[in-house]
């Protein structure tokens, strides 16, 4: 079984000045981050959009919504395999974080806002972003230390852990 972390930017005309604006201000190479989970039977992507986060099967579909930009492939260890899909599926229908993105995107713009909101855990595991879900599976399953709580970290800090990641042995935690 593997896990992908995928970066991608919308297809759809609808969100695509969603998706450049979050680029703009993240400095980053995409707009969306999706977990995609591979078995022996299917390809499945987690993600978490507005207005709860979901899961399409198979992957196919998810393509014609998603460019992808960037992928980092995680090899999961018979013995996490159970824990990663219950935990992913878990996930499933958590509601959309719109509080997080308009805190994410005023600290970019006024970095004294972000300041004050430095370290500040703004709806905890009530609503995620993207990102979240992300960061949230790294939390939880990989000897990773994030640097900043799960609210604050946006498209561009995705790409640099994913980024430290990729550059050494992936560990995983002992549960």
């Amino acid at each position: 079984m593997k896990v992908y972390f995928i970066f991608a930017n919308s297809k759809l005309r609808l969100h695509k000045p969603v998706n450049y604006l979050i680029r703009m201000v993240d400095r980053s190479m995409a707009g969306h981050f999706a977990i995609c989970l591979e078995t022996d039977f299917s390809k499945t992507v987690f993600e978490a959009v507005a207005p709860k986060s979901r899961k399409i099967v198979p992957y196919d579909e998810w393509l014609n919504l998603y460019d992808p930009v960037k992928t980092l492939e995680i090899e999961v260890p018979d013995n996490k395999s159970l824990a990663v899909i219950e935990w992913l599926e878990g996930m499933v229908g958590v509601r959309y974080g719109y509080l997080q993105v308009l805190i994410i995107g005023l600290s970019a713009f006024l970095r004294p806002f972000g300041l004050i909101l430095n370290g500040i855990n703004i709806n905890y595991k009530r609503a995620i972003i993207c990102t979240e879900l992300g960061s949230r599976f790294i939390e939880n399953f990989l000897e990773y230390r994030l640097k900043e709580t799960h609210d604050e970290i946006g498209v561009k800090d995705m790409e640099i852990i994913t980024d430290e990641l990729s550059s050494s042995e992936i560990k995983w935690r002992q549960i």
